[in-house]
């Protein structure tokens, strides 16, 4: 049984994070030539090719990723073993080993490499914080 939950926890965490993302994504792309048409004034234009990783569009997108992980770190604990880390650990090490293996983005900013490296981790640490903070705080009620 603990197997079990342990797995359905590392599911939990991925899928959440993608439906997420997903509806964050959604919305920003919907929302993003009215703003841009309110910040510059001109119509948006989409940019060809890849987004450039010196651009405040780039945070904005990491942003929206942080997000999503820190609701993927909320559901693994959620659906994990009762006080185990393990989910949260295993998703963690997944996470940084595709991110390693996807190259470092190519911007001169160190700071913006450490946003890139350290997102999921600190999301999924916040999302673990915010579970146990909550099942803490409804114990406490009861």
């Amino acid at each position: 049984m603990k197997k079990r939950s342990f797995v359905r926890g590392v599911l939990a965490a991925i899928a959440s994070h993608y439906v997420v993302l997903l509806c964050l994504f959604l919305v920003y792309w919907l929302l993003r030539p009215y703003g841009s048409a309110i910040i510059n004034g001109t119509p948006y234009r989409y940019a060809p090719g890849p987004i450039d990783p010196n651009s405040g569009e780039w945070l904005i997108l990491q942003a929206i990723a942080f997000l999503s992980w820190i609701a993927g770190g909320y559901a693994a604990c959620r659906w994990d073993v009762k006080n185990s880390n393990g989910a949260v650990l295993v998703v963690v090490a997944i996470c940084m080993l595709l991110v390693l293996a996807g190259g470092v983005p190519d911007s001169a900013a160190t700071a913006r490499k450490v946003i890139f490296f350290s997102e999921i981790p600190v999301a999924i640490s916040l999302g673990w914080c915010m579970n146990r903070y909550i099942d803490a705080k409804s114990r406490r009620l009861t």
